[in-house]
């Protein structure tokens, strides 16, 4: 009987000292348990955090999009001008260019009109010249037929004959002298327009 209680009473302390070791450890698994849900706790506000960040972020991220967007019409609008711009500046080139050939074949004509008008210098002091021997001529006729009156009045007829036919080419060369004078003012006239 006595050896059957021992028996009982060590089986007791050895359930015992096991119940102690579960509650030790029972205990220990509290303590992390409880870290653990500290951790998860905190775990939590982080992860909060971050998506406010993300949040955030993301509004960011679709300016950023919508300003890039903007600019991107910006640039293509730029892109239309500076077309434009290069279609006027080729067309005003082109202007130019015709201009510029237009104005050379008015340079050649003006140079032709310079050398025709160059060329009529020497004729009409040519012919400045032949009027001044032509009225040198009738004086000179004018004193020798008042000597002839004087002196041969046989020949009186015959001198005026002569003196009429002079008066006849000199009207007619008057004539040529006076259109060449009115060409010639008229293409001063057109010169000094064009200046």
């Amino acid at each position: 009987m006595e050896k059957l209680l021992h028996r009982i009473l060590d089986k007791i302390e050895t359930l015992d000292e096991k119940v102690t070791n579960l509650d030790t450890k029972v205990t220990n698994l509290d303590e992390k348990v409880m870290n653990l849900d500290i951790k998860v706790a905190n775990l939590d506000i982080k992860v909060a955090n971050l998506d406010i960040k993300v949040a955030n972020l993301d509004e960011k991220v679709t300016n950023l999009d919508e300003k890039v967007t903007n600019l991107d019409t910006k640039v293509a609008n730029l892109d239309e001008k500076v077309t434009s711009l290069d279609t006027k500046v080729a067309s005003l080139d082109e202007k130019v260019a015709n201009l510029d050939v237009k104005v050379g074949i008015l340079d050649k004509r003006m140079n032709s009109v310079e050398t025709t008008v160059g060329a009529m210098v020497p004729k009409v002091d040519s012919i400045d010249l032949r009027l001044s021997s032509v009225e040198d001529n009738q004086l000179m006729f004018a004193a020798e037929q008042s000597e002839i009156r004087k002196e041969v009045g046989f020949y009186y007829g015959s001198l005026m004959k002569k003196l009429d036919e002079n008066k006849t080419e000199l009207s007619s060369e008057i004539k040529q002298i006076s259109t060449i004078q009115k060409q010639h003012q008229s293409v001063l006239e057109y010169l000094n327009e064009k200046q």
